[in-house]
């Protein structure tokens, strides 16, 4: 029977959890593609569009309704791969703290220096999922600030 190589073990959780965080980005690339796409597709049929101003309204509303859900996916895509590189992360941690691995670099307890645990009393860490999370609010304030421009626009052209 061979021998338990756990340094073996702590490369392949490594790689794998490379291979999650780059599998993460293409996801977010994905989502800021689609929503880029919806968005500058939508101006673009309000600004050539010949149809009457209700049916603009309308096809507005429904587009609009469409890239909110695709950024509530989309945040709720980046919170759980908040939780599973957490999971994973703290996994590495406690592996570089067997005594098989006494003598390694220990590099995410250096990182540790960079992104401090929560203490109590000391200033909380913003986590690139902190900021990544708001990217879906900026396109849904986008969306919802497109609609309400042709929803003035109709009760504008209705007024007068």
């Amino acid at each position: 029977m061979a021998a338990f190589d756990k340094f073996a073990e702590y490369q392949m959780l490594v790689e794998d959890t490379a291979r999650i965080t780059d599998r993460r980005q293409n996801i977010a690339n994905l989502y800021t593609t689609i929503n880029s796409l919806l968005l500058t597709g939508s101006a673009l049929f309000i600004i050539d569009s010949n149809i009457p101003i209700l049916m603009l309204l309308a096809a507005t509303a429904i587009i609009s309704l469409a890239g909110v859900s695709i950024c509530v996916v989309w945040r709720n895509a980046i919170l759980s791969y908040k939780k599973l590189l957490k999971v994973r992360f703290e996994v590495l941690w406690e592996m570089e703290n067997d005594p098989v691995m006494k003598d390694s670099v220990k590099i995410y307890h250096r990182e540790e220096i960079l992104y401090p645990k929560d203490e109590e009393g000391s200033k909380k860490k913003i986590s690139f999922s902190d900021i990544e999370k708001w990217l879906p609010f900026i396109f849904i304030i986008l969306y919802l600030g497109m609609t309400t421009m042709v929803m003035f626009t109709a009760l504008f052209r209705w007024i007068f």
